[in-house]
Formats: C-alpha cells, structure tokens, sequence
C-alpha cells in the first residue's frame, strides 16, 4: 500500500492537509491519554483483534504518513496466530503482565514527552524503548505532539527522513529538531511539512515515508 499522502490524489497541500487532520483526529478521539492509562494487552496488540491500538496507528494516520508493511515485531508485542502465543521479539512473553507493563510505561513516557515537546525526554524514551522499532516511536511522537501546534516532519522511517533531509543532520533526532525549529520560525507547519516531504511525490513512483 503506497501511503496517501504520496498518492496522486493529493496534488495540493490543502487536500493533504484536510485529509491528515481527519485521520488525525479521529484518532486521537479514539485513543486520548486517559484510555491509554487503563489500556489492556488485548487492546494494544495486533494479532488477535482488527480493532486495536497499534492497528489504529498504522490505519487511521495513514494520509499524513505511512508506517505500513514490515514485521509486527515493529510493536514491541504482537500475537501470532500461527504459533498462538504472544511474542515479544522472537520468542514466546514469559510474563505478559510485567513485560506489557513495561510497554505501557514506555507509551505514556514518550506520549507526555510528544505533548510537551520535551527533546530530551524523547531520547531518554528513544533510547529505553526495548524491542519497538524505531518507527513505532516517531510515530507516537508524530501523533501525540499537540495537534493544533505541531512540530515534528511526517516522516516516521529514519532512513527516508536522512535521505529527503539530510544535510549535516545525520541523526534522525537532530533533523526533527532542525524541522521543528523551521517551523517555530516560520510559522506555518503545513507548509513546511509539504515542501520537505516534496522528494517523496517526486519521480516516477511515489515513495513510503
């Protein structure tokens, strides 16, 4: 699945950005702070129920950016039908409700960091993430930063962002921040956010980001 905001259809800024935010949104109405607080590891894991949390991560936000494909060990845990045993990596939880708890605390540590904007905390949380890809966790990032003042480059996938940014920022970490303060700058995050995006809808085939 080729991601929306890549797609054809989106040859204006205005409808990319109408079309994230209702993502977007609906998301967030869906899964606020305070349901993630009581979450269960049914409600989180992809495997057993098309109606959770990490599917609706990859699902809903999918015209702002795209983290579909890969590996359900992206989340951290997932459940896996053909061995029916939840996973964590690649071998069987031992302890569902310590390791999930775990999880958690990494969730909400870095939800309040997104909400806060706060650099640090976010690579404290980047670097204690555990088993979650790297992609999982710019995706909360992306998510949870507040809405109506956003700061961080739609780009969840580090090699995509070095690749499209660049630069003398190597560091996926010092590329946001450069992004961010572009923005505090400027003062238009959509449009900054379009022109940086721009060599993802260039060339004969759009590409995931």
């Amino acid at each position: 699945m080729t991601a929306l905001l890549n797609h054809p259809f989106f040859v204006s800024i205005e409808a990319w950005r109408e079309a994230s935010l209702a993502g977007w949104r609906r998301f967030l109405e869906k899964w606020p702070y305070n349901k993630l607080v009581a979450m269960t590891d049914t409600a989180y894991i992809v495997g057993e129920d098309p109606d959770t949390f990490c599917e609706d991560i990859v699902r809903d936000p999918d015209a702002f950016s795209s983290i579909v494909g890969g590996s359900p060990r992206k989340f951290g845990m997932y459940y896996s039908k053909a061995r029916a045993a939840y996973i964590l990596g690649d071998d069987p939880v031992i302890r569902l409700d310590e390791d999930f708890e775990v999880l958690i605390v990494f969730l909400l540590d870095t939800v309040n960091a997104a909400e806060k904007e706060d650099w640090g905390e976010l690579r404290r949380c980047y670097d204690n993430r555990g088993l979650v890809y790297p992609l999982i966790f710019w995706r909360l990032v992306e998510l949870y930063q507040p809405i109506e003042r956003p700061y961080l480059l739609p780009v969840c996938r580090e090699k995509v962002l070095k690749e499209i940014y660049g630069g003398e920022f190597q560091d996926a970490f010092a590329i946001q921040q450069d992004f961010g303060r572009r923005v505090r700058a400027s003062g238009d995050y959509w449009a900054e956010a379009w022109k940086a995006t721009m060599p993802l809808r260039e060339g004969p085939r759009p590409r995931r980001n």
